[in-house]
């Protein structure tokens, strides 16, 4: 199985460096437009070959700017869903851990290993429905033991 490490810090470095080329690259577009748009004509070639050409790397350089923009957004927005997996993923792992410590003391109680359920103030009298299922399951386990001796079924 191949692991896959991500390391979400790493990956915002990378996409704030992008958005530092991607300004860089407007900056300089913007330089060479106004380098070239006003260039003198020399004998009517000179002047439009030179604002044609500062045009061109204009155009390229606006490109290269928004094709880092997108990755860095691109960058940015996967370390956000990582570190939301992964903070889902550890929120899981602890309620699943939750769970077992429960069933552990609860099947502690019901082989007679473990600490006792400390009773509950209505142990021993009959419950509602809506009380019963208010109850944890460690009380649940000591109203049933507390029924059965009542009832000398122990």
């Amino acid at each position: 199985m191949t692991i896959i490490r991500v390391d979400p810090p790493k990956l915002r470095q990378a996409g704030r460096a992008f958005k530092e080329i991607a300004a860089t690259a407007r900056r300089l577009a913007h330089d060479a437009l106004r380098a070239t748009e006003r260039v003198p004509s020399y004998e009517g070639e000179f002047g439009p070959r030179v604002r044609s050409g500062g045009a061109e790397v204009y155009a390229e350089h606006v490109v290269l700017a928004r094709l880092a923009e997108e990755a860095a957004d691109f960058l940015l927005r996967k370390a956000d869903e990582f570190e939301a997996v992964d903070e889902a993923g550890q929120a899981a792992l602890a309620s699943l851990g939750m769970q077992l410590h429960q069933w552990s003391q609860a099947f502690e109680t019901l082989l007679g290993t473990g600490s006792p359920a400390t009773p509950a103030s209505y142990e021993s009298r009959e419950l509602s429905l809506e009380d019963f299922e208010a109850m944890t399951e460690d009380e649940r386990i000591a109203w049933v033991r507390a029924l059965n001796q009542q009832r000398g079924n122990s």
